[in-house]
Order: structure tokens, then sequence, then C-alpha cells
């Protein structure tokens, strides 16, 4: 089970990694990046709804409570997209996504700080070595963006938000897929509402043609 975990975990990262080539691709043809946020959780929700109604026949349903703590935990999982690929326009997106993954130091600070989680020297050393990676990106000359900075920082924060309240001990009885579908569902409402009310919503992407 350890092992499995290993491998979905490290499966997921190469798949994030992905994000940064994609949507960059998508801003050169007219895309933004709340409205590719949008279509991510909108695409999630369509998936894990269409393999429940196929496969795995979970019952979706939830209670007012789950609704208000999904509510909650919604908030990093749809804001940290948006976040990281708004940050694509100031910075690269090699480098913005480098930023971003300052999260697992701060999962480590906030797991010790909210769930009296033990600092090991193994722990200590990573979080050591992360963040001076990532200050080592930091070029005094002022070419990085301090903008494209703190919002690609920002997304890492959110991040964290999510895998915190994540960990809380309730979550583990529900199923994950049900999980996603509500996250997808809460963040494709908001991001709509963001997209329209900033009126940043666009479906006119081009063709690779030009037309």
């Amino acid at each position: 089970m350890k092992t499995k975990g290993i491998f979905l975990t490290i499966l997921s990262a190469v798949l994030f990694g992905l994000n940064p080539l994609l949507s960059k691709q998508i801003y050169m043809l007219g895309g933004n990046s709340v409205t590719l946020s949008f279509f991510r959780m909108f695409i999630t929700v369509l998936a894990f709804g269409i393999i429940n109604a196929f496969w795995v026949h979970q019952d979706f349903r939830i209670s007012r409570i789950e609704f208000k703590n999904l509510f909650l935990c919604a908030q990093g999982y749809c804001l940290t997209p948006y976040l990281l690929w708004s940050s694509y326009n100031y910075l690269p997106s090699g480098l913005a996504t480098t930023i971003h993954f300052v999260y697992p130091v701060l999962v480590l600070i906030g797991s010790f700080v909210f769930y009296h989680e033990k600092l090991n020297r193994r722990k200590t050393v990573s979080c050591f070595f992360c963040a001076a990676g990532i200050l080592c990106l930091c070029n005094i000359d002022g070419s990085v963006s301090l903008v494209g900075f703190l919002i690609a920082f920002v997304s890492g924060v959110t991040y964290t938000s999510y895998i915190l309240i994540l960990n809380i001990p309730d979550w583990l009885d529900m199923h994950p897929y049900k999980l996603s579908f509500w996250l997808a569902l809460i963040g494709a409402v908001e991001l709509f509402l963001i997209a329209v009310l900033s009126r940043n919503f666009t479906l006119h992407i081009a063709r690779t043609d030009g037309s």
C-alpha cells in the first residue's frame, strides 16, 4: 500500500508538471488563467460524475455540515490553479511553478503548528534545502517580477491550506471520488462567477492555423 501511494504521488507530480507547458499554449491561443481554471474544475466534475455513474456507484449526496467543510476546503483547491496560472503572466512558467512548490515546507510547518506533528531531522533538512532552493531563484537585480513571485508564492500558501484542511480526520471517511467531485463543483461555480464578474471569461480560443 505504501509503495502504491508513493507511485501515485510521483505520477500526480509528473502530471502536474505538464501544467506550465499546456497553460502557456492556451494563453498563446487567447485563453486566460480564470477561464483555464474554470474548465479544469468543470471537466473534473464531468469526469467524476461519469465515472461514478458507470463504474463506482457511490452516493454523492452530502449533508449540510459536509457542505460547509467542503466549501472551506474548496477555497484553497480552486484558488491555487487560478493564482499559479495567473503568475505565468509575470514569470516563466517553470520558475513560477518552482516557487509554488514552497508548499511542502509550509505543510510541514503547518502540521507542526496546528497538528503538533514532530519535525524530525530529515524533515528539517528537507525544509532547509527547499527554502534555500527557492531563495536562489530570487535575483537581486530585479529581473524576477515581484508581483509574479508573490502570486506564485500565495498559490503555494492556498495549496497548503487545502492540504492541511484535507488532513482533518473526518475527511478520511469520504470516498476520494466524492470528495474530488464536490471540491471541483464548488470551485467551478466560484471561478465561473469570478470570470463573469471580472469580464474575463472567454471561449474565443484561436486554432493553431490562426483562425
